[in-house]
């Protein structure tokens, strides 16, 4: 297990175990990709459409929700799902998080 230490200013802000700490920071964002007759559409309250075109979408689960509503959401809409996975945010966006925090 790859172990972190993020420093700003000479202050540790965020160390342990990178696998951790990403999923600490996740924003709950996935990425979709599928096939079918229409296109995907949101469902407000459940899932928001990031971006998308021709079957591959990025879509923000809402708080309280989790993947596999969405998934049963959207077979519901008659579209098969050829791909479902997270994005977990990268080390640079939670260091920016983290020290923009330290600094309010």
């Amino acid at each position: 297990m790859d172990n972190i230490v993020l420093i700003n200013k000479g202050r540790i802000i965020l160390d342990g175990p990178v696998s951790v700490i990403k999923s600490q920071y996740k924003d709950h964002i996935y990425e979709l990709s599928v096939m079918g007759p229409n296109s995907l559409v949101e469902i407000p309250g459940l899932f928001n459409i990031k971006s998308g075109h021709g079957g591959n979408y990025v879509v923000a689960i809402s708080e309280g929700h989790g993947p596999n509503e969405v998934l049963h959401a959207v077979m519901n809409q008659g579209l098969e799902v050829h791909k479902f996975n997270e994005i977990l945010p990268g080390l640079n966006e939670i260091f920016i998080k983290k020290v923009n925090e330290s600094n309010e």
